[in-house]
């Protein structure tokens, strides 16, 4: 479950829904079943919360106080405080061209220098991984398993290609030949053009990671186009391309950074400046 720098901790959504319940959080336990199940009989709420204790005590995640009540491990407890009490979420999407969409996973910058990244998977598996705000970039990296194949690194560096954002959305609907047209008025080469415009129609794995601006007093308040900085990624069959914006919207402008892993592992640094 655990080791020197992380914990990760794997929850069924009743159990997810219990711990809130324990940390004195009910309405976001209730809120979590209803999202898994629908409406439920508060018989039946009853019961899937008793099974989920059952649960955590087998697993050896709670025991039983001397006063009889459920009482959480202290990992457990430590990984769910940044999902209520947060200064900013990091917001991290990967899409593998799979029927099922892009997975998100959402990183919960707590107030207490820790982190909690949630994943949520087939709707009703909480997987939790918790840590120090030090370790954010080596455990990013470690989801966007980003390749060592970079084109063109030396002159990206050198040249300010960019594009905005809008445009670069449209990339993907464009013929192979319109996507290299439309690069090429933006200001890139020809060169990179051709690559880059083979690579959007042939990805391997592509995404995002941004910081939403959101924490735990405005959360309920603000929506995702809110957003603030980050990067998006594409892995093509030639090369990785990053390109790194100031804040997500289509008027921005998103400007193209060499797609090296350790350029990616710096910009995650600096999005996390202000956290760490």
């Amino acid at each position: 479950m655990s080791n020197s720098e992380y914990t990760r901790i794997s929850l069924s959504v009743d159990e997810a829904a219990l711990v809130f319940s324990l940390i004195n959080q009910s309405d976001l336990g209730k809120s979590i079943l209803v999202n898994a199940y629908g409406k439920i009989p508060p018989g039946s709420v009853e019961d899937r919360l008793t099974a989920a204790s059952h649960s955590l005590l087998a697993r050896g995640y709670a025991s039983i106080s001397e006063k009889g009540a459920v009482a959480l491990n202290s990992d457990i407890e430590l990984a769910f405080y940044p999902l209520v009490r947060f200064n900013n979420i990091l917001q991290i999407t990967i899409n593998t061209n799979q029927e099922a969409g892009p997975e998100i996973i959402n990183v919960y910058l707590g107030k207490q220098n820790s982190f909690t990244a949630l994943r949520i998977q087939m709707g009703v598996i909480y997987e939790l991984t918790h840590g120090k705000m030090s370790i954010i970039g080596e455990v990013v990296m470690k989801w966007l398993d980003l390749p060592e194949k970079v084109l063109f690194s030396e002159e990206i560096a050198n040249e300010n290609y960019s594009i905005r954002m809008a445009e670069f959305a449209e990339l993907n609907s464009k013929t192979l030949q319109q996507g290299i047209d439309a690069l090429q008025k933006a200001g890139f080469s020809k060169a990179i053009a051709d690559m880059l415009a083979k690579d959007i129609r042939n990805d391997q794995k592509r995404g995002s990671v941004v910081l939403t601006n959101m924490n735990s007093e405005n959360y309920q308040n603000k929506g995702i186009d809110e957003a603030g900085a980050g990067f998006l990624y594409i892995i093509g069959q030639n090369s990785n391309w990053i390109f790194s914006f100031s804040k997500a919207d289509d008027q921005t402008i998103a400007c193209l950074i060499p797609g090296k892993p350790s350029n990616v592992m710096n910009k995650i640094s600096s999005l996390m400046v202000d956290y760490c």
